[in-house]
């Protein structure tokens, strides 16, 4: 019985942190206990604020069954009801009504909940707040946001793979639209790689320049720079960094000066 209640529990709360998204971020992350606890705690919120409508549910019933009877109480005009007594007493699947009516309230507590956080989230504004929550504690999505809200000052991201190929540009609204933090979806301006030994950056190609070239741009038409982009799995990322080109060339000046001195 016990093991049921917890299963249930546990999918209640699963419901509602799936929908949202820092609390979906949250349990990608989790392993082992960390994850189950996570989830069990919505759950058990949800069995709380079940529990305490279905008490207020069967105690209407009493107090139904006292107030239809009180003329007889009083009287004696006929057999007073006992209705309450009956349907509390009832079983199904070894449950009583009391606790059926408690999981058949938290069951609707938590898909109602649940529908509307989804409804929450379909709109775009809704959803970079909820990465933004996210941001607050992960030093990765914090970086991301900050070049996302630095476009127009010229701030890219600046990505280092493992392989050490490096691409710099923007990160595809795809990430927010489909919550999906395992990858990273960039629209490249700038591509290289890192010297060996010294890991000193090298520009290979800037994209930029084609786009400006072919007019391409965010809605831009046939072709516009998001169908450029590319899908970098995370765990093949060693390092994220902010990219500014004014930035960047004036500390190749400065090293050039450096070298010749």
């Amino acid at each position: 019985m016990w093991a049921l209640f917890v299963i249930f529990m546990l999918v209640c709360g699963y419901m509602y942190v799936d929908a949202d998204l820092p609390s979906k971020y949250k349990l990608k992350k989790y392993i082992g206990w960390n994850a189950y606890f996570l989830v069990a705690v919505k759950g058990a919120e949800f069995d709380f604020k079940g529990g305490l409508i279905s008490i207020l549910i069967v105690s209407f019933i009493y107090v139904l069954m006292f107030l239809l009877n009180l003329p007889t109480y009083i009287f004696d005009l006929y057999e007073p009801f006992s209705f309450a007594y009956w349907l509390v007493g009832q079983t199904f699947l070894d449950l009583r009504v009391p606790f059926i009516i408690w999981g058949i309230i938290t069951l609707i507590i938590s898909k109602m909940e649940s529908e509307a956080l989804r409804e929450y989230y379909k709109k775009p504004e809704n959803r970079i707040k909820g990465f933004r929550k996210i941001a607050e504690s992960n030093a990765i999505e914090a970086i991301i946001l900050e070049s996302l809200d630095n476009i127009k000052n010229g701030v890219l991201l600046f990505v280092t793979l493992k392989s050490r190929k490096v691409y710099i540009g923007i990160v595809d609204g795809v990430r927010f639209e489909s919550g999906d933090t395992s990858d990273l979806v960039l629209v490249p301006f700038i591509s290289g790689y890192r010297e060996k030994e010294t890991l000193t950056f090298h520009k290979e190609h800037d994209y930029s320049e084609i786009y400006e070239e072919m007019g391409m741009w965010s809605g831009s038409a046939p072709l516009r720079i998001q169908q450029f982009r590319i899908v970098l799995p995370m765990e093949e990322v060693e390092a994220l960094s902010l990219f500014h080109l004014d930035v960047y060339d004036k500390f190749q000046d400065k090293r050039r000066t450096m070298t010749l001195e």
